[in-house]
């Protein structure tokens, strides 16, 4: 029969650098806190078979480990895969990753950990982890930082000064990260690279759509200023209706062919309708021609007699 074990530890205070150093089994179950030196609380549920030597047998034992980093200080020499990541993200400095007060939940099962996700800051990053590793210490992690804008270089600097909008100060971009290969010999990548590029893209398409705004605002603008302007000039001058016009033209067209020689006649004339005046007129240039007529007339019986 095999034997097997069943057990629950805790801890309070430990000192995360001794415990890992000289523990094989918490090596195993979290490679990555041997980079770290502080203190912590955990508590360990552990249970599994025992080998001929009454060691565990890794690939049998189950369990969870709940811990919480009371102070820590990165030791970069061993920080295979935080030096790894810091690589890829020219804006992470190691010496001032802070992890106190980050706690962290640890299953474990057929030869596998897997952490479940646990947010923490670097700075003013957010950073959220997540994944599992062997414990042949294979890994297989995913990360996401929320990365300010700032961080992200001077043409996304330069384009978020262009467009001037405060709701773009605090815009951050979440920038993913894997984590593969082994913990002696990790492999990082991220997108950092085409988040900056879809960002760019992004801002340039704002940039563009913010100075059609402001030309077609200012358009609106104009036209307004003009018809408002026209109004102003309406409601200045001097106001004559078609009507009235063409009145005044007609009148000036009759009374240039008749004399007015009182006041009487130049008062019944300006009390006249169009249609008299024109009657007026006419009787006018008639009487002219007949008068003209009857002196002729007597000219030439003048003659005769004479």
């Amino acid at each position: 029969e095999t034997p097997t074990f069943d057990m629950k530890l805790g801890a309070d205070q430990f000192q995360l650098g001794e415990a890992f150093n000289n523990l094989d089994l918490l090596k195993t179950l979290a490679p990555i806190a041997s980079a770290l030196q502080g203190k912590l609380n955990s508590k360990i549920s552990i249970s599994g078979n025992l080998g001929p030597e009454f060691t565990p047998d890794l690939e049998s034992i189950t369990g969870n480990i709940l811990a919480e980093i009371l102070e820590t200080k990165i030791n970069k020499e061993r920080a295979n895969v935080l030096n790894a990541v810091a690589s890829q993200l020219q804006f992470i400095d190691l010496e001032k990753l802070n992890l106190s007060g980050l706690k962290t939940a640890l299953s474990f099962k057929d030869g596998i950990v897997s952490v479940k996700p646990m947010t923490f800051n670097y700075q003013d990053i957010a950073i959220t982890v997540d994944g599992s590793h062997s414990f042949d210490r294979k890994l297989n992690y995913t990360a996401t930082l929320d990365v300010p804008a700032k961080y992200l270089g001077s043409e996304v600097n330069g384009l978020i000064a262009k467009i001037n909008d405060n709701s773009l100060q605090n815009l951050t971009v979440p920038v993913g990260v894997t984590i593969g290969g082994e913990y002696n010999n990790p492999q990082v990548k991220t997108d950092l690279t085409s988040g900056v590029k879809n960002l760019t893209a992004s801002l340039v398409e704002v940039q563009k759509q913010k100075l059609l705004n402001q030309g077609k605002e200012k358009a609106s603008s104009l036209l307004e200023g003009l018809l408002a302007g026209n109004k102003e000039k309406d409601s200045t001058g001097i106001k004559t209706s078609p009507s009235e016009e063409v009145k005044k033209t007609l009148g000036n067209i009759l009374t240039s062919g008749t004399k007015r020689t009182d006041s009487v006649n130049k008062d019944s004339a300006a009390a006249a309708s169009p249609n008299q005046a024109v009657k007026e007129a006419a009787k006018s240039v008639l009487g002219g021609l007949l008068k003209k007529k009857k002196k002729d007339t007597v000219s030439v019986r003048k003659d005769t007699v004479n």
